[in-house]
């Protein structure tokens, strides 16, 4: 029996080489999910591919992971095209992958290129209509699956940062069947009831059909119309969403949301101090100016000496009082002379200064005229000082004539 007994390395060949000659085995693609990941420093990648219930050894060799257009991880669904081969050295078969790409992507990426280009072409994504975030908020709804990492974080950054703020979370779906309507519903009912002052969505990360709810156009909707500012959390720093587009804020992971939803209310307090310390010091060197004014303005001398500058004042006053009582004397005086030569003037002007000297005034019907309206063959009356003399004229002719 033992001349017939093969040796392992015989056997390993002989099943190596049933298993190459079968043309199924030659070229077949097989999905399944990423695990045990590892990069070789000759530029190899060892993993496993496994599904719910079973698990196959993989080997890409550097030739082929030269063309690869992602860079796999560990939970990230493929479909692998390659040849299936026995490692003789250890008697394992094997997976040899000859391409490999994400599974599902190339659907899924076309129909997210498209929606993102319809709704930057409507406005959706514009940095004007941006609301911004409360400082301080009162209410933060955090809207996400209730259970895991992502919410757990969330919570604790902001309780350790803002004591005081209430969180609330709003539980939803994050993935899978009817996790984009009920994420779109629990934004339109935090607005429509006014819960918070602030909303955050998101999830831990996943593969693009993990994170495909927030790829949705009607969560996009939602996240648009709502009038409570919306901070956008889903997956890690190298995933984008649409909603991560059309929030009024993009944070890269959960945990940065939270520090972007409140602030650290000990650099607050810190801050606060600051503040005070200046406001005091500000006030205190101005009322260090003001008192510096209000001694200058009592060394003035309407302070020090008020009865010297009141007396001084009435001195002046005096002086001008003398002043004003000489130059209306004086005016009087020459108003005097000026009256008293009018008065003469007038004097010498007057009726009976004229008559006194010898004329004679003619008057006609009782009126004193003048001689130019006397005529011919009329009744005057001439009237002197002492006398009246009745005549009647006889001829008037001019002087010269």
């Amino acid at each position: 029996m033992d001349e017939y007994a093969l040796s392992v390395s015989r056997l390993n060949a002989y099943i190596s080489k049933l298993i190459s000659s079968d043309d199924t085995l030659a070229d077949i693609s097989v999905m399944g999910e990423i695990s045990n990941y590892k990069e070789h420093s000759s530029g190899h990648l060892y993993f496993s591919l496994k599904d719910a219930s079973s698990r196959i050894n993989c080997v890409m060799f550097r030739s082929a992971a030269y063309k690869l257009n992602f860079d796999p991880a560990d939970g990230m669904k493929v479909i692998v095209r390659g040849r299936i081969g026995l490692y003789e050295k250890s008697g394992v078969y094997q997976l040899y992958a000859e391409e490999m790409r994400e599974a599902g992507v190339g659907a899924l990426y076309e129909k997210y290129a498209q929606l993102l280009a319809e709704l930057r072409e409507k406005g959706y994504f514009d940095k004007e209509r941006k609301k911004f975030l409360p400082y301080l908020p009162k209410k933060v709804a955090v809207i996400t699956s209730p259970t895991g990492a992502a919410v757990r974080d969330m919570i604790t950054v902001m309780k350790r940062r803002s004591p005081i703020t209430e969180i609330i979370v709003c539980p939803v779906l994050v993935q899978g069947a009817g996790a984009s309507r009920q994420i779109a519903d629990m934004i339109d009912y935090v607005n429509l009831h006014e819960i918070s002052e602030l909303i955050i969505i998101g999830r831990g990360g996943g593969s693009i059909e993990d994170l495909w709810a927030f790829n949705e156009i009607e969560v996009a909707q939602s996240i648009y119309d709502s009038k409570i500012p919306v901070i956008s959390a889903v997956g890690h720093e190298t995933d984008f969403t649409i909603a991560d587009y059309v929030a009024d804020m993009r944070a890269p992971t959960p945990s940065a949301a939270a520090e972007l939803a409140v602030p650290d209310l000990s650099d607050v307090q810190f801050a606060l101090g600051q503040y005070l310390t200046l406001i005091k010091e500000g006030g205190e060197r101005k009322l260090n100016s003001l008192n510096k004014k209000l001694d200058s303005i009592r060394k003035k001398r309407v302070f020090t000496s008020p009865l010297n500058i009141l007396t001084s004042s009435q001195q002046t006053v005096d002086m001008f009082s003398d002043k004003i009582n000489t130059a209306i004397i004086s005016k009087l005086k020459a108003g005097g002379v000026k009256l008293d030569l009018l008065s003469a003037l007038l004097k010498s002007l007057s009726m009976d200064e004229v008559l006194s000297r010898g004329y004679l005034a003619v008057q006609k019907e009782g009126r004193l005229v003048r001689a130019d309206a006397v005529g011919e063959n009329e009744d005057i009356t001439l009237v002197g000082m002492n006398n009246i003399i009745e005549v009647r004229t006889m001829k008037v002719r001019e002087k010269n004539g």
